[in-house]
């Protein structure tokens, strides 16, 4: 599994969706029909000392899903953009007010029609609401 860049923080409470895009990966192969899976865990080091935990992190996974046509983001001037390829999405939260402070590993696992099976994750810090 590689590790990618790290997401924005997601506030306690919230749900959200995280997106991969994986075109380069795809090739000429395509997502079979309900072919992604969302993962979840705690970095190691969460939960110890004043760092967040969250007892069940994997029950953080709200969906996960797949989209043809890109995505949209709002960029740093909060415009609405449009980013084109081939995403894998999951959906996270609610975190609980016990998880602020650690760092979830979400990712997924995408099966391909050619046999395959890509998997790659990111970080993803918990903060207080309103942090």
């Amino acid at each position: 599994m590689r590790l990618t860049q790290s997401f924005d923080a997601i506030e306690a409470g919230e749900i959200d969706d995280f997106a991969f895009n994986i075109s380069a990966r795809l090739g000429r192969a395509q997502i079979v029909a309900g072919g992604v899976t969302g993962l979840c865990r705690m970095t190691p080091f969460s939960g110890s000392g004043t760092l967040g935990g969250d007892p069940d992190p994997g029950a953080r996974i709200v969906g996960a899903s797949f989209s043809n046509s890109g995505v949209y983001y709002r960029d740093v001037n909060g415009e609405l953009q449009l980013a084109p390829g081939v995403f894998a999405i999951v959906r996270l939260g609610p975190c609980p007010v016990s998880a602020a402070g650690g760092t979830y590993i979400v990712g997924y696992q995408a099966f391909l029609d050619d046999g395959r099976i890509i998997q790659d994750s990111s970080t993803v810090q918990c903060v207080l609401p309103g942090g």
